[in-house]
């Protein structure tokens, strides 16, 4: 039987991570909409994939809560991210009719964290009320475009490119939750730095296609 924590699996989920990785790095600083962008990009949803899915495996031997979260939060940015510029397709309308589940149900996930906190549980609060709002806005973001489709190019594209962004983001949390040790970092810094950094370059890239439409 194919153990979770086989000496192959680990390397395939090592090998695919910093492949994506490395493809993340060349999309965000390629044209967008250039070759160069394009099959970063998809070298990177692939990557990152196989990565999040034996992150998934892993845990069959050991659950551990913000993995679980990073990795399906990964997925799930992957997912939409990518029907966002293939909206015409009817795959891409079933994901948008369902995509909203995840984020609401991993933003109630952490809300627990949030609560145990509040109690009194000796953990920071900062990096679990930042993923709470951030999965909680996606999920708003998710809600109003069921109850209403982008009718514009650009819309679809700063959907696409926020939430790429976000997935780099994610997946730099996961990198340096593993080596927060060896590094010397501490673990809430994992969380909040990546993800800060990921917002405000994909709030960046956002007002970027607002300025290039108005220009």
């Amino acid at each position: 039987m194919w153990a979770p924590h086989d000496p192959w699996s680990f390397f395939g989920h090592i090998v695919f991570g910093a492949v994506a990785y490395s493809a993340g790095i060349a999309a965000i600083w390629s044209t967008k909409g250039s070759r160069t962008h394009v099959r970063a990009g998809r070298l990177f949803s692939i990557g990152m994939s196989v990565a999040s899915i034996t992150a998934l495996v892993f845990m069959v031997d050991r659950f551990l809560p913000l993995a679980l979260v990073m990795a399906v939060s990964t997925l799930y940015l992957l997912a939409t991210g990518i029907s966002a510029i293939r909206h015409d397709r009817a795959y891409a309308r079933w994901i948008e009719r369902v995509a909203a589940v995840v984020p609401l149900g991993l933003a109630v996930l952490v809300g627990f964290q949030v609560l145990r906190i509040l109690r009194g549980a000796p953990q920071p609060l900062t990096g679990p009320a930042l993923l709470v709002l951030i999965l909680g806005g996606l999920f708003v973001a998710d809600v109003r475009l069921a109850a209403r489709r982008f009718s514009s190019p650009v819309q679809w594209r700063k959907r696409h490119l926020f939430r790429m962004m976000l997935a780099f983001g994610f997946a730099t949390t996961a990198v340096l939750n593993i080596n927060s040790g060896a590094l010397g970092i501490p673990l809430e810094y994992t969380v909040v730095v990546p993800l800060g950094v990921a917002l405000i370059v994909g709030f960046a890239f956002v007002r970027r296609e607002d300025q290039a439409r108005t220009v």
